[in-house]
């Protein structure tokens, strides 16, 4: 075996032959290669972190608009906030987003203002198969596991005869095992995610003026 894979120093290995950690009574000491990849890693969410890669803990990209639905108007802030304003004159809902979820793994939706309730107001995700599913926060937050892979909707529902004035919601959907924090913090994709996207753009682009150049070219007569 090579000095790489070997204890730090070789107090650690006689003191872990007389514990009789090779017997596998013990963990093994920490070997020169398992503090360098601890270290590499360690160095690598520093970097991840101060370049923007690091994705956020909230997973809900908001994609809705300020709009007026019902008497209500849902007004979407700088932060991805929604403020309603206005009196319900029916069930006014506002679909927050699409996300698709792994199986078997452990979120907590939170963002509901208190005084939430199935008569007054609250924000929920609902299943997009069978449409009954339908973790909802109505103000203490709560948490589910989904038993299978599927795609969610996001949504806030103010009930009729609610009046809203300036009700703000935060909507945030986190992995609970991950995120032990519930302070709200916006959507904001990691620095890869971004670059694709980026990339994504910049190709359709290329292709649109391809097209656009293509059509003149073939007007042209000799």
């Amino acid at each position: 075996m090579s000095n790489f894979f070997k204890p730090i120093t070789a107090l650690e290995a006689f003191l872990g032959k007389i514990a009789g950690i090779y017997d596998g009574q013990l963990p093994k000491p920490t070997t020169r290669q398992q503090l360098l990849l601890k270290k590499i890693a360690q160095n690598q969410a520093i970097t991840q972190e101060s370049l923007g890669m690091k994705k956020s803990k909230n997973m809900l990209k908001i994609t809705a608009k300020t709009t007026t639905k019902n008497g209500v108007t849902f007004t979407v802030n700088s932060d991805f906030s929604i403020t309603c304003n206005g009196t319900a004159t029916a069930d006014s809902t506002l679909d927050l987003c699409l996300i698709t979820l792994p199986q078997n793994v452990k979120y907590t939706l939170t963002g509901c203002p208190a005084g939430g309730s199935n008569s007054t107001y609250k924000l929920y995700l609902i299943d997009t198969i069978e449409w009954i599913r339908l973790p909802q926060d109505k103000g203490n937050g709560i948490t589910f596991s989904p038993s299978d892979t599927i795609m969610w909707k996001a949504a806030i529902k103010i009930s009729s005869g609610q009046i809203c004035d300036d009700l703000t919601f935060y909507p945030m959907l986190r992995k609970t095992d991950m995120y032990d924090d519930a302070e709200y913090e916006p959507f904001s994709a990691d620095l890869q995610t971004q670059i694709n996207e980026l990339r994504e753009q910049i190709a359709a682009a290329s292709a649109l003026n391809t097209t656009v150049l293509d059509v003149q070219g073939g007007d042209k007569t000799e």
